[in-house]
């Protein structure tokens, strides 16, 4: 019997560092799936952030105007008339953001401002005939290469992303709203709302 007993005990001496090693290797196997997975997920943004900023430099060379520029330019096109907290609700960004891209934009010649009959007040935005030309020109698509893809998806994909970053921001620890009304190609391209 003890002869017997000296045996299990060594067979169980011999499994338990195979046991051991093996319940710490599973989370070693996690992480690194996880790792990998996050390598593939940030080579995503390179390319999606990658894309979006040779989109906005192909519509500085074709029509110089900004990326912003030629999205409200789009939006007044459509809308012709449109007031600026309009078109600043139209763009998702700050209705100081959308006035100086308007003053640049009549600046560049590309709309014109008017003044309704009805209340002096009121300022209505139109394109003219050099911003229906520079429309016609710009590289597809005027919204944005981001925008368009976006709505392209389908509506059940679209909230699931709108899910997974909502979870992104707050996992990076964001401070409040910060850089939410801003124009994506101002991040990318470092412009400021009246520039070039």
């Amino acid at each position: 019997m003890p002869r017997a007993n000296s045996t299990v005990a060594k067979a169980n001496a011999t499994r338990t560092p195979r046991a051991v090693a093996t319940g710490a290797a599973r989370p070693s196997a996690a992480r690194d799936s996880q790792h990998h997975l996050m390598l593939d997920v940030l080579k995503q943004f390179r390319i999606v952030i990658r894309n979006i900023k040779t989109h906005y430099q192909d519509v500085e060379k074709s029509i110089g105007v900004s990326g912003a520029q030629l999205w409200a330019l789009s939006v007044v096109a459509e809308k012709p008339g449109i007031k600026v907290g309009e078109l600043a609700s139209e763009l998702a960004i700050h209705q100081s953001t959308a006035s100086n891209l308007i003053e640049r934009l009549t600046q560049l010649g590309f709309i014109e401002r008017r003044r309704e009959d009805s209340d002096q007040r009121v300022v209505s935005v139109y394109l003219t005939q050099q911003g229906e030309s520079a429309i016609r020109q710009a590289p597809k698509p005027a919204i944005g290469l981001l925008q368009n893809a976006l709505l392209t998806m389908d509506e059940g994909d679209l909230a699931d992303l709108h899910e997974s970053l909502h979870k992104l921001i707050t996992a990076i620890g964001h401070k409040g709203r910060a850089g939410e009304t801003t124009p994506i190609s101002m991040f990318i391209t470092g412009e400021s709302p009246a520039s070039k």
